[in-house]
């Protein structure tokens, strides 16, 4: 029996006018549209569309308090693909992630962090640690070399990365919050880290105990000029 569907433009990410069949309420056989209701996706003829990217980007909020629940591995998955999709300088993928869920390792951790640190509890109550870790000298470098007077170049590819990650959790209904005030020597100690990689950032990672606030932003006429700066 076929199942009934309203889908918008905006929804499945093409553009109003490259949308086959526009924007209404219209019937398709089950084999066709499968609905993910917890995720708000839908498969159309084997594609598969999240929610609006535009909502994902509203919807991530940093997230301090978790829920003891667990992240149902296929979930997890689809999260570090997105964290595997990110560009990178010359496509040196100068990364790796160590996911945390023993809760020893989880509090020698936290001691890397002040107990002042907002996010102190949470490297604990989050059910898992992700602690992103960076390979220096190689992004940013060409035949070992630096290739611009900024140096290297992993913090930058870093940053892209772990966006694409807190940026799928959130599609998924995940909560994360960015941890960059650590004693990131100790850190890599703990987790046994080669001379050549370096903690650069932990992320708790799980569903949050409650709604986060949306915190305001600059109005784009603060920050975006035309043509130089301060010319609007």
């Amino acid at each position: 029996m076929a199942q009934r569907a309203i889908i918008k433009p905006h929804a499945v990410g093409w553009g109003r006018e490259s949308l086959p069949f526009g924007e209404k309420s219209f019937f398709l056989p089950p084999d066709v549209v499968k609905f993910y209701n917890r995720n708000r996706t839908f498969v159309i003829q084997n594609r598969r569309f999240p929610m609006d990217f535009y909502d994902v980007l509203a919807k991530r909020q940093s997230v301090r308090i978790y829920k003891p629940d667990p992240v149902p591995g296929e979930v997890l998955n689809r999260v570090l693909e997105a964290f595997r999709c990110a560009p990178s300088w010359a496509n040196t993928q100068a990364w790796e992630l160590i996911l945390v869920t023993d809760l020893e390792i989880k509090k020698q951790l936290q001691q890397t962090v002040s107990d002042k640190n907002p996010s102190y509890s949470a490297i604990i109550d989050a059910p898992l640690l992700v602690c992103a870790v960076g390979i220096t000298g190689s992004s940013g470098y060409y035949k070992g070399q630096q290739a611009t007077k900024r140096g290297d170049w992993v913090m930058f590819d870093m940053g892209i990365a772990v966006e694409h990650l807190v940026l799928a959790a959130a599609a998924e209904g995940l909560g994360t919050v960015h941890v960059g005030l650590f004693d990131y020597e100790k850190a890599s100690h703990v987790l046994g880290l080669p001379s050549d990689r370096t903690v650069i950032e932990l992320i708790p990672l799980g569903y949050a105990a409650y709604e986060p606030r949306r915190v305001p932003r600059k109005p784009l006429n603060d920050f975006v000029f035309k043509n130089g700066y301060g010319k609007k």
